[in-house]
Formats: C-alpha cells, structure tokens, sequence
C-alpha cells in the first residue's frame, strides 16, 4: 500500500512565527508601510506614478560633485542612520509658503520626506493627485498632513509596491515588538552591560529644498521644520552641503546615501530641438545658407540621439525596477515544499551530509 502523504501546503499560503498557516497578506490592502531602498530608480519610478513630469532623481557619489549634475537642482534626500540633530535653534513655525508634514507612520519616511521635498517646488508639474492632495492639505497642521498621507490609499499602494510577503511579515513583527516593548516594565542595566550606540539603530530619510530665499530641512519625526540658513549668490545647494557634510561626519559608517532632484534632462533635449527645428524653418527658400543648413541637420541628430539614449536608459531603469516589484517567495517556497513532499528534499539534504 502507498503510505499517506501529508499535503503541501499551498503556496498561496504564508507561514507565520508558529510554524502554522494563514491566509496570506494583501500588499494593496495591507495598512501598513514597508522600508524603501534608496535606489534612484525607486524613486523616479515612484514620482512617475504620483503624475510628476519633467524630473530625475540622480544619486550623489560625493559632495564635490554637485556641479556636474542637471540643473536645476531642485531638492535632495538624504538617508542616513538616525540620529538625534539638535535644531531647537533652527526650528521655526512652519510658515504658510511651505509645505511640511510629520511622519505619523512606522517606514513612511521616504514617502514623508519625497512629498515634503517635492510639494514646495511650484516650477514641476505635480499631476493631477499630487497637486489635488497640496491644496486639499493646505491650511492642515503638519500632523494633519501627516495623517492624510498615512491614509491617502494612491500614495500608500505605490509606496507598498516593492513590499514582499516577507516583508510585510516583518513589519508587522516589529510592530508588535515594538508596541510590547512600550509595555513592558523597564529593566535597569547592569553596570556591566555594554551599551551598542547601533543598537536597532534604524535608516532615515529627510529633504533639503529652497523656498522663497530660505534653505530649509524637513524632517518629518521633527515638530516643526528648520532653516538652515538663507539662499547666497553661490546658490541654495552651498548651503544645504555644508549641513549634509556635518550629518554625513557624524555618522561613524558610510551608511548614507544622497539623491538629488533634478530638471529632467530630456525637457531640455526637447527645448534645444524645437529651438533647432524653429531655425530650420527659417532658412526654407533661402539661398547661400548650405552650410548654416548642414549644421542644424547635424546638430538636430545629435539632439535626437541623446535624447533616444536618455529615454532608453530611463525605460531600462523602469524595466528593472519593476522586476524587483514581483514577489519570487511564493514560487520559491511552492517548489521547496514539492520537493519536500516528494522527498527529494530529504535525499538532497542527506546527500550533502
């Protein structure tokens, strides 16, 4: 007689901390908010969603390097891990022309610190919901505004689209972590113990960004934002480096990363075209202008090539982004658990012992 096998458990099944079985979690519906890496193509593709045209998030290799990259440079993100930053003599009311929200939820950081940074920058289209969500949110506290993005659903199921099973799993273990480590009775250290500065030091995103002659950082776990100091003839970026320096020097690792965001490229490549194209129309009918002509016609091909290079590498970025979206775990853990109940599993693990 065949021996009773017991069943594989569906892959449409998530294993929880028990070793039992639930029902697996919805990442479009789930409440809660997953960590986001800091990859600039997350970021463009997460701006390109929201409706915003005509930027580019571009990472930062180092601070002397700012020259090189597009310009405008409209704003910068910075992650770095956390780290108490005194500004309680920055610190100012939020003031009607700016557009500051705290962070109210657990991981909604780059959200909170993305949305701070790009609803003070009246220059970029921000699409229909973006531009909606500033004026709905307009005469809101920042804590308000902070609670509307924690439940706007748009932005929560864009933020949530790079979450895994497992990840959602470990939010939610931290949570509870956390919220039975608010209830537990405290235990004084012994003398003895070492204290690890890192300790579950967690990463954090803020923003930098000009607006109306100021330079201001927006840190969403801070009450009020803070300015940092006044726009100077060298421009907003000379004074929001030296602050990001003196972050970047106080953290003992390199666990940083800076992103800046930029004028898209492409909107000016379209700009120099029409422009070129203007000039060919202009010399319709003329004669003696061959060479004037040739010129244009050459120049014109080198537009349109940078412009296909730079859409191309865009579509490449998004390709792979979007790949990094889907979720392997199911299939992974369907084809462990085949195996298993095949008992191969079992000849291949005693095959390497």
């Amino acid at each position: 007689m065949k021996p009773i096998t017991k069943p594989v458990p569906s892959a449409e099944e998530t294993i929880n901390g028990n070793g039992t079985h639930e029902a697996p979690v919805d990442k479009m519906t789930w409440q809660g908010w997953v960590e986001i890496e800091s990859e600039p193509a997350n970021f463009n593709l997460m701006l390109k969603e929201y409706g915003v045209k005509g930027v580019r998030v571009k990472e930062v290799w180092s601070l002397d390097g700012l020259d090189i990259l597009p310009q405008p440079v409209y704003g910068a993100i910075l992650l770095f891990r956390y780290r108490d930053i005194c500004v309680e003599e920055e610190a100012e009311p939020c003031p009607y022309s700016l557009w500051f929200a705290n962070q109210t939820a657990e991981n909604a950081c780059a959200t909170t610190a993305l949305l701070n940074l790009m609803l003070n920058v009246p220059e970029v289209d921000l699409g229909e919901p973006l531009t909606q969500f500033k004026q709905f949110t307009k005469g809101f506290t920042s804590v308000l505004r902070g609670q509307e993005i924690a439940n706007f659903e748009f932005i929560k199921k864009i933020h949530n689209s790079w979450a895994k099973k497992t990840d959602i799993l470990n939010a939610n273990l931290c949570m509870q972590n956390s919220y039975d480590a608010r209830n537990k009775p405290t235990r004084k250290r012994k003398a003895s113990e070492a204290v690890d500065d890192d300790e579950d030091v967690p990463y954090h995103f803020i923003a930098f960004v000009p607006v109306e002659g100021s330079v201001w950082r927006l840190d969403g776990l801070d009450k009020e934002p803070s300015r940092i100091g006044d726009v100077t003839d060298a421009g907003w970026l000379s004074v929001a480096v030296e602050r990001i320096g003196a972050i970047m020097a106080s953290v003992e690792d390199i666990g940083y990363t800076l992103l800046a965001i930029v004028r898209d490229p492409v909107e000016d490549l379209k700009e120099a075209l029409a422009s070129n194209l203007a000039s060919m129309k202009e010399l319709e009918g003329k004669e003696g202008v061959e060479g004037q002509r040739e010129a244009l016609e050459a120049e014109q091909l080198r537009i349109q090539a940078s412009i296909s290079e730079e859409e191309w590498e865009l579509e490449e970025e998004e390709a792979k982004v979007k790949a990094r979206r889907h979720d392997y775990v199911p299939l992974v853990d369907a084809w462990v658990r085949e195996l298993a109940g095949k008992g191969v599993l079992k000849e291949l693990l005693e095959g390497d012992a």
